[in-house]
């Protein structure tokens, strides 16, 4: 058997957290910042406002439990209730959120 052109099997979006004992987490960060930006236009869409806190997303039960990224840090709300990374997180996304 031949080696295929595109490798598409165990891709992974690993990455290294911590200081002196790097782990690797893997995009959650991602995943949850996607989810909760779909939330936060469930709120939006609802109450006419932007939510200003991941507390008033969770006092309306639209999130529950622990918000925080793979490194510990909680996710902070930005401006136009867009989720984003606490600015002390060592979580680096791919993607576009910009931190506050």
């Amino acid at each position: 058997m031949t080696n295929p052109a595109i490798e598409i099997q165990g891709l992974t979006k690993d990455y290294p957290v911590g200081f002196w004992r790097k782990r690797m987490c893997r995009s959650e960060a991602e995943i949850a910042l996607k989810r909760l930006n779909e939330v936060s236009e469930v709120y939006w869409k609802t109450f006419g406002r932007f939510a200003t806190s991941m507390q008033e997303l969770r006092s309306v039960g639209l999130v529950e439990g622990d918000l925080k990224d793979p490194a510990g840090y909680p996710y902070a709300m930005g401006p136009h209730g867009i989720p984003q990374l606490d600015p002390h997180s060592s979580v680096k996304i791919e993607s576009n959120q910009r931190k506050p």
